[in-house]
């Protein structure tokens, strides 16, 4: 919440985040071997999984823009 207050009252004020698209992808990876293994597991966390993999979608389509 904080952050959001703060890019809304200096929106010229971010930070680039240097990451290459492959360490996303790699995450992205990571997220789904993880969301499969949780459904086999048959725990809660899959819903946790699936979040964190639509963030990084979310990453992906923003560097696409």
């Amino acid at each position: 919440m904080r952050l959001q207050q703060s890019l809304a009252q200096n929106p010229m004020n971010e930070k680039l985040l240097e990451v290459s698209i492959e360490s996303v992808k790699g995450l992205l990876i990571d997220g789904y071997n993880n969301y499969e293994k949780s459904l086999q597991r048959r725990q809660g966390d899959s819903r946790y999984w699936d979040g964190y993999i639509r963030g990084i979608q979310h990453v992906l389509e923003m560097h696409n823009q």
